[in-house]
């Protein structure tokens, strides 16, 4: 969960509230690196929020050594700091190497995206390791949700590709997800443009939907992201409201 959107989420998380949007999210990108784990592999989450994805993948790969929630919104002391032997936030980028490299949902939040990303890889990248990137997908859906959420852009599949190429990156794999969302995000960004008004916006956090709502939610993204990856392995770039890719450093 993005920090911009969890003023709630220590509320809600010891309620046992999680948006629907973010558990698929998570499953969906544990497919796509489940592969590829090894033991004593170690993870870089770059702007990792609250830190909920990286908990779920040490509950879910004991093979995974260490986890770093590396965020620049981590200013108060109760983020920056060591959680345990496999879990740390910090506020500084680290210096070490990493097998898996995360920037999901962060690139749009950087004005540089491109210095960025290759600042990373050239610091952070371990030989062999791999980066996965997710990104809101298609400029013409920018919205009043992308400024409440602070974003600078959205990408095409082109975009995205070229901006990994900068940073000295091959695609390994990559897709759109959440295809399912792509049309109501549409229809909700005309009616924004034609009547010049916005419902209030919300972050994440403000989920507090009860359990028959969120399960049929969570079921129909479910199975929204099972076809997005059996679209990616076909080879097909099927659009949908967010794009990613997995990605390693050429040549290795």
């Amino acid at each position: 969960m993005d920090l911009q959107e969890s003023a709630l989420a220590n509320q809600l998380t010891q309620q046992g509230f999680r948006h629907p949007w973010e558990r698929a999210r998570f499953r969906f990108f544990d497919r796509v690196l489940r592969r590829g784990w090894k033991n004593g592999d170690r993870v870089l989450d770059v702007g990792a929020g609250d830190g909920w994805f990286a908990e779920q993948l040490l509950l879910n790969h004991w093979v995974v050594s260490r986890v770093v929630c590396w965020d620049s919104g981590y200013s108060d002391a109760s983020f920056a700091v060591k959680e345990g032997a496999r879990l740390e936030r910090t506020a500084s980028q680290p210096t070490e190497k990493f097998e898996k490299i995360l920037l999901l949902d962060v690139l749009e939040h950087v004005d540089g995206d491109a210095a960025f990303l290759k600042g990373i890889v050239e610091q952070n990248l371990a030989p062999r390791g791999e980066v996965l990137i997710s990104v809101p997908a298609w400029q013409p859906l920018f919205s009043a949700h992308d400024r409440f959420l602070r974003h600078f852009r959205r990408y095409s599949f082109e975009q995205l590709r070229v901006l990994v190429r900068s940073a000295d990156l091959e695609v390994v794999a990559s897709g759109g997800l959440f295809h399912s969302l792509l049309l109501p995000r549409a229809l909700s960004v005309v009616r924004e443009r034609l009547f010049r008004r916005t419902g209030p916006e919300v972050g994440l956090a403000s989920w507090n939907h009860g359990p028959l709502v969120t399960g049929l939610i969570g079921f129909a993204l479910a199975i929204d992201n099972l076809f997005s990856f059996l679209f990616s392995r076909w080879g097909w770039q099927v659009p949908g409201l967010s794009g990613w890719v997995r990605c390693r450093k050429r040549g290795e």
